[in-house]
């Protein structure tokens, strides 16, 4: 009825799914292994048999793992395996596999008695093995792949007096005696006397042969009725009684006797009951706690290996356990016991607080004081004055509160950033977007939302944006001007300043600012070149983009194509497909701001021309050439960054024929005049990157610009 009970309540606590047969939480503290694998079947709709080896107390905790995952684990932990045949889980400390074609056999167990062992490879292999009374010992084996003699010829190699042999239907594992017959021996000598005094010091060695040697020294007949044969692995005891020594030696081979009519009858005792031998009870009085509310008080860490019991007549608690852990019991009380009038153990029931986090909550002045978390009640119980305790109540009553519900709004930042991008500080269980991508909740205390708060602060900023100065120009012959070494800024002398508008008029009302950017020199070349038709400009343009993001300018223009379509024999189709192509100028940006204010940009330039139609045939698509610039620069903000060597050749033909003379068939050509021209193109491409704080300068301050720049300066 109380395992029923105790099986009633673990299920209470497990939330599980039957039919996912996943275990979503579950804890046992000092539960019995075969109740823990019985919760586990239920969980998990399983059927589990485990056998005669599952013995011995666990605790564990399983969180959201399927069931097999969960078996595995605890198996693994507590040195147990399984096997499964017809969904029956079959659990054992000992793991064999047999091959019946092969005579293969494989075994592993951490610690099993060695007659447990032989009865298993028994029943694994369907074969007779027979055995004389075989030494009460413990083995750990590790055995793959081998056959079942060499197995049990290791099982029992520690033992000498014991050999193994093997027939055909059966293995037999036989005590030797010292003259090579099974039924008689000659009894060692284990023990020194000392006139009635008694002392033995032992090593591996039998149980069953030293208590022959006792019983011949003390001249008693007796009769073995158990079954084991233990190995004493120690046994060192000096000038004791022959009652003290048999008593002894009965503990180290788990054995009890009783005399009947001059003979000892040893039977077999379980070592629990041998050691309820060394369990002693103490009877602890208390002074100012009630017996009744010392028992909520205690760790359950400290109680685990104790037998407590309550006395009401006397307000005492009596307790029974090992030396040390009553110690330590005793200590404890002592400590929690005190008498002084001016303290008192007061309660504080939490509501929305977690009682095992209280003590982190509270202030300096509290933290010193001896208290006891009644984690399963969410309380605390507190030692304190009648002062400091209304204190804490009143500090508990302000804190103790449920979570208040706080709208926060965003700058810059979207609430998907925010929440995809969380600072280590800050709990993703606090803060839950919304309808409106500015704004998101915080969900907690004021002083957790000011701390939030002063984060955000950090985060929320704008993400700079890139202005981009783009000026392309197109060069017809390079060898006129030298625009290599026109690119510097210069300041004119008193003799030029009054040519300023006159020798730029031309380029003055470009968007590029020039003059402030690539010098007046320059200007003044460029706008000399464009006069005479030598260059023009073929992209002169603004583009903005925010820092980390892609921007694209495209200058070009589109030429559409029908495209034939022809059957398997050649001949055209009716339908066909038309292909567009373009051509110009393409500028792909991505600029990055980084914190010392330098812009690193990516920079792809492609100049796209569409080729002459050399075939004659009506839907032949023409050829296009691009020139390609891709690069990774660095700048400050203002300075400009030129790409060079776009360079075009284009070869163009002209024919000039003397009239109707020209025209003639083939006498015409030694009137006619053919002429190839070859035009040399360059292309510069100029951007200027700024991180962008103000509004741009308007056009119409351009000229004051300048002449700050040019004359204001020099004046100076």
């Amino acid at each position: 009825m109380v395992k029923k009970n105790i099986l009633i309540l673990i299920l209470s606590l497990v939330a599980y799914d039957l039919f996912s047969q996943t275990v979503t939480e579950m804890e046992f503290r000092n539960q019995p292994i075969t109740d823990i694998l019985l919760v586990l079947a239920e969980v998990g709709n399983q059927s589990i048999l485990p056998d005669e080896t599952v013995d011995g107390k666990a605790s564990y905790s399983f969180h959201n793992m399927p069931f097999e995952t969960a078996l595995t684990l605890f198996l693994d932990n507590q040195g147990l395996y399984f096997e499964k045949k017809d969904d029956v889980y079959y659990i054992s400390r000992i793991y064999s596999k047999y091959n019946g074609e092969t005579d293969k056999i494989s075994l592993k167990t951490e610690e099993e008695d060695l007659q447990t062992i032989i009865k298993h490879i028994s029943r694994r292999i369907n074969k007779t093995i027979l055995y004389d009374s075989l030494p009460r010992d413990e083995l750990a084996i590790q055995f793959d792949e081998g056959d079942v003699e060499s197995l049990l010829n290791i099982i029992i190699k520690k033992h000498d007096d014991y050999s193994l042999e093997t027939g055909e239907d059966y293995f037999y594992i036989h005590k030797q005696s010292s003259s090579g017959s099974r039924n008689s021996r000659t009894p060692d000598v284990y023990f020194t006397t000392k006139g009635e005094l008694l002392s033995a010091r032992l090593e591996n060695v039998g149980f069953r042969n030293v208590l022959l040697n006792l019983m011949e020294i003390g001249g008693h007949e007796y009769s073995l009725m158990g079954k084991n044969d233990y190995v004493i692995e120690v046994f060192n005891f000096k000038e004791k009684t022959y009652e003290q020594m048999l008593d002894l030696l009965m503990e180290q081979g788990s054995c009890g006797y009783q005399v009947v009519d001059g003979i000892y009858y040893i039977f077999d005792r379980d070592r629990d009951e041998i050691l309820n031998k060394l369990q002693y009870t103490v009877d602890i009085p208390l002074d100012s706690l009630s017996a009744d509310s010392l028992t909520s008080l205690l760790p359950s860490s400290l109680v685990n290996n104790l037998t407590l019991r309550q006395d009401p007549r006397t307000n005492s608690l009596i307790a029974t356990g090992n030396l040390d852990s009553l110690e330590t019991l005793e200590s404890f009380i002592d400590n929690l016991d005190r008498e002084n009038p001016d303290y008192g153990w007061t309660r504080f029931n939490l509501v929305h607080l977690d009682a095992d986090e209280i003590s982190s909550l509270l202030p300096d002045r509290f933290s010193g004081e001896t208290s006891v978390v009644l984690s399963e009640a969410n309380a605390v119980l507190y030692y304190l004055t009648e002062g400091k305790a209304a204190a804490l109540e009143d500090y508990i009553n302000l804190i103790d509160v449920p979570n208040r519900v706080f709208p926060v709004y965003l700058d810059y930042v979207s609430a998907e950033d925010l929440l995809d991008n969380l600072p280590p500080n800050m709990d993703d269980s606090e803060i839950y977007s919304s309808y409106d991508d500015n704004l998101v909740y915080f969900v907690g205390e004021e002083a957790k939302l000011l701390q939030f708060k002063d984060t955000l602060a950090v985060i929320d900023k704008p993400v700079p944006q890139i202005r981009y100065d783009i000026l392309v120009i197109q060069v017809q012959d390079t060898n006129q001007l030298d625009w290599d070494s026109s690119f510097t800024s210069e300041i004119l002398d008193e003799d030029t300043q009054t040519a300023v508008t006159g020798t730029l008029g031309s380029v003055l009302s470009l968007n590029f600012d020039i003059v402030s950017q690539l010098g007046y020199q320059f200007a003044a070349n460029l706008s000399a070149a464009l006069n005479k038709s030598e260059a023009k400009i073929m992209v002169d343009s603004t583009i903005y983009g925010l820092s980390g993001e892609a921007v694209e300018f495209q200058n070009s223009g589109t030429s559409r194509y029908y495209e034939a379509s022809y059957d398997e024999d050649g001949e055209l189709e009716d339908e066909g497909t038309i292909t567009e192509i373009s051509s110009g100028i393409f500028i792909d940006l991505e600029g990055s701001v980084s914190g010392d204010g330098m812009i690193t940009m990516d920079v792809e330039t492609t100049i796209s021309k569409e080729n002459s139609v050399d075939s004659t045939s009506t839907y032949a698509l023409p050829s296009t050439t691009e020139k390609v610039v891709t690069t990774r620069v660095r700048s400050m903000s203002g300075e400009p960054i030129i790409l060079s060597g776009l360079k075009q050749q284009d070869i163009s033909y002209s024919i000039s024929k003397v009239p109707i003379l020209g025209s003639i068939p083939l006498l015409g050509l030694l009137f006619q005049t053919r002429q190839e021209i070859v035009e040399y193109t360059d292309f510069y491409v100029t951007i200027v990157p700024f991180i962008e704080y103000t509004n741009a300068v308007p056009l119409n301050d351009r000229f004051e610009n300048i002449y700050n720049h040019l004359v204001a300066e020099n004046d100076s």
